[in-house]
């Protein structure tokens, strides 16, 4: 690799850590808050309570996929905004989410009988303003990240979230229903589109350009149908849950996968986030892409591997601090959701890369073999009358399956370095190990503590282990890095 090619590798990486940056720090704050309100709720709800949130937000992920709110993304790809792709984005993105709040209010009875949950209808149609409001906020987001203004995006989404979640826990403590979940989630959507709207007013505009139009449908509905496909390959377990046992099993089920995907979902959210609007840049450029997506994935999973192992240890002190006692049944769940959590983050970055490259028949392909193989686990485990924790480590290793067919397909492409990844999975791996025997050392040493008090000593594993594995990552690439030239910001807000 050539030293101008690194120089501008570098560049790219440091930007997409500071735009990572930027959203962490926002996401730390929503973090914490999503921490403090999943405790408060779930000492207030019910798990059945649970089940039908579970079963309303199962609907409406489902109709957001034909919101066209990958729009957004479709407006980032593009070199250059352009008065006419913004206006005609925003008229279309706004019809759109009003259709489908319309279509979710028509059928939440339909879905409600679907999944034998009647108590999630009216929670359905609380969320139908969530559509709407989401969909039309995905064009001022675009407009924000698109000219890296990453704290702006950044702190405007945890404005609105957090505050959301003030509104729902007031609910919740006045009602003590699953009602004040939806109810939280409508005001933070509120909050945020009144923010983004606020922010970019001066570029938006009412237009509708035919060529626009067709470009914005043609990669939005492209990208929405994929998308589609990952709702059913993510909602299928839960589906199951609900036919195979019943809403208080899924309940359970629910919060497990809650402590799990929240903060991984954060974690991935702040890296897509940031990356996304560079993928443009180093398209074309294969060494620069390959060196920015395995330096990344090298790096996050250094983090997320070990937290992830922690929690799986040290899954009674989890449960017991942030649901309370009458959710120990989570407790046995969380192991194999978080091995689910650490491929989530890879999988997720690559799936990102090649839907800004416009990979579609790569990510297809590898969602059929997906879908087909999670629909062979759950055959075989009602056939075998398994219980919910193996058919979820089956479910977890055709997760990692797949992700190793990414590995395959980018590094066949020059997009990737496998023998990089490969050897940062093995540290990362060895470093999750200890963490997990640590944590679960200190669960089972300190089981006569309070429950804050064991989860600080994992905690303090937690650092520890991650600390050692960022500074052996820092010594290796002084080895192996050519030196790079000073980074100027790319962006007003680029910079921490």
């Amino acid at each position: 690799m050539s030293e101008g090619t690194l120089r501008a590798a570098d560049r790219l990486q440091r930007a997409a850590l500071s735009g990572a940056g930027w959203n962490y720090l926002a996401s730390g704050v929503t973090l914490t808050a999503q921490i403090g309100y999943t405790a408060i709720t779930a000492r207030l709800i019910a798990p059945s309570g649970f089940g039908a949130y579970a079963t309303a937000q199962a609907m409406v992920s489902l109709v957001g996929y034909f919101t066209l709110t990958t729009i957004g993304a479709a407006v980032m790809r593009r070199s250059e905004l352009s008065r006419s792709l913004i206006g005609s984005s925003f008229v279309l993105a706004t019809a759109a989410g009003c259709v489908c709040a319309a279509f979710t209010l028509a059928v939440a009875g339909v879905w409600a009988r679907l999944w034998h949950m009647p108590d999630a209808v009216n929670l359905i149609r609380i969320f139908a303003f969530t559509v709407a409001a989401s969909t039309i906020s995905a064009v001022p987001l675009a407009v924000l990240r698109h000219r890296l203004l990453y704290r702006r995006a950044a702190l405007t989404e945890s404005a609105g979230q957090v505050a959301g979640m003030a509104i729902g826990a007031v609910v919740a403590i006045q009602v003590r229903s699953a009602i004040a979940l939806p109810i939280g989630q409508a005001a933070a959507a509120a909050v945020m589109l009144g923010a983004l709207l606020f922010s970019v007013r001066s570029d938006l505009a009412l237009c509708f350009d035919r060529g626009e139009i067709r470009y914005l449908v043609g990669f939005a509905s492209q990208v929405s149908g994929q998308n589609l496909v990952f709702y059913a390959i993510n909602t299928a377990p839960a589906w199951f849950v609900a036919r195979v046992f019943n809403g208080s099993v899924l309940g359970l089920y629910s919060r497990a996968n809650v402590l799990v995907m929240l903060p991984g979902t954060h974690v991935s959210l702040g890296l897509t986030k940031a990356l996304y609007p560079l993928y443009a840049r180093v398209h074309a450029d294969a060494p620069a892409a390959r060196r920015l997506l395995t330096k990344t994935i090298a790096t996050a999973t250094g983090v997320v591997w070990p937290a992830f192992a922690a929690l799986g240890g040290a899954a009674l002190v989890a449960t017991d601090l942030l649901l309370g006692p009458t959710w120990t049944g989570v407790a046995t769940l969380l192991p194999p959701l978080a091995v689910f959590g650490c491929v989530s983050l890879p999988l997720i970055v690559l799936f990102n890369a090649a839907e800004a490259f416009r990979w579609m028949k790569h990510t297809w392909s590898l969602q059929l073999v997906w879908l087909a193989a999670l629909a062979a686990v759950m055959a075989t485990s009602l056939a075998a009358q398994a219980s919910l924790r193996t058919m979820l480590w089956e479910t977890a290793a055709v997760q990692a399956g797949v992700h190793l067919g990414q590995i395959l397909v980018f590094a066949r492409r020059g997009y990737l370095s496998a023998v990089g990844v490969v050897t940062a999975y093995a540290v990362n791996a060895s470093a999750a190990a200890l963490a997990y025997v640590s944590a679960k050392q200190a669960e089972q040493g300190l089981g006569q503590t309070p429950a804050a008090l064991q989860a600080l000593a994992v905690a303090a594993v937690v650092v520890a282990v991650v600390a050692a594995r960022l500074a052996i990552g820092r010594a290796l690439a002084h080895r192996t890095d050519a030196p790079a030239p000073p980074i100027r910001p790319i962006g007003a807000e680029s910079s921490l």
